[in-house]
């Protein structure tokens, strides 16, 4: 199945900070983006309410080939098959628009083309589960398409970060900088902290992670 990825989310800064090129294929293009009337009036970023927290790790310290601290990868990527089903040329324009300020990923590009669940459906032709890591599942378009922030946040949150009882997300950053009282506030689940920790360990061992995870386990050991 082809698969054309497009590195979104903070990829391409971190990427940059680190002395890599990005790996995305589109190619510029001067075509201004055609937005369906519905994008505007039923954006899921005016309709969703919850916080979420993604603190950024500091990039200079972190350069890997995944860099999943708040949500999955493919929560930052857009299937060829949709960049098809848009149009190349009005695709391209909206990854060009420097005017355009929100982070750019799976449901932005939804939000920003008026996309409808008929639309993903057609043009990705979901599985109900996904082996890949790269297909977005039958669940998951109907998160993205739900409205519900909370919702999209259970749907693709990193295994690297904590999702509270209504929805935001926590990285191992901002568990780092805050107590066992701040998690308890937030209405952080103590046994899916120290999962969330767990899975930060880093093969390389880098300093920088290591800082956070062990500023994280002294606190979460203080919950009761």
């Amino acid at each position: 199945m082809k698969k054309i990825v497009l590195f979104v989310l903070l990829s391409a800064l971190m990427l940059a900070s680190c002395g890599n090129q990005s790996s995305g294929t589109v190619n510029p293009s001067s075509e201004e983006p055609t937005v369906s009337e519905s994008s505007e009036e039923n954006s899921l970023a005016e309709q969703s309410t919850v916080s979420v927290y993604t603190e950024e790790v500091e990039s200079e310290h972190l350069c890997s080939d995944e860099e999943e601290w708040d949500y999955v990868f493919k929560y930052g990527n857009i299937p060829g098959e949709l960049i098809d089903y848009i149009g190349t040329d009005k695709f391209n324009a909206w990854v060009h628009n420097e005017s355009y300020t929100k982070e750019r990923n799976i449901q932005s590009c939804i939000e920003y083309f008026g996309l409808t669940k008929e639309d993903l459906t057609e043009a990705l032709d979901p599985p109900e589960t996904d082996d890949t890591g790269f297909d977005l599942t039958v669940s998951e378009i109907d998160a993205l398409c739900s409205g519900d922030q909370a919702k999209i946040n259970r749907a693709f949150a990193s295994q690297k970060a904590v999702v509270s009882e209504n929805g935001s997300i926590y990285t191992i950053s901002w568990l780092a900088a805050h107590t066992a009282e701040d998690y308890q506030a937030a209405g952080l689940d103590k046994s899916a902290i120290e999962t969330a920790i767990q899975n930060c360990v880093e093969p390389d061992n880098v300093p920088a992670v290591n800082e956070y995870i062990e500023k994280a386990e002294a606190a979460v050991a203080e919950m009761k």
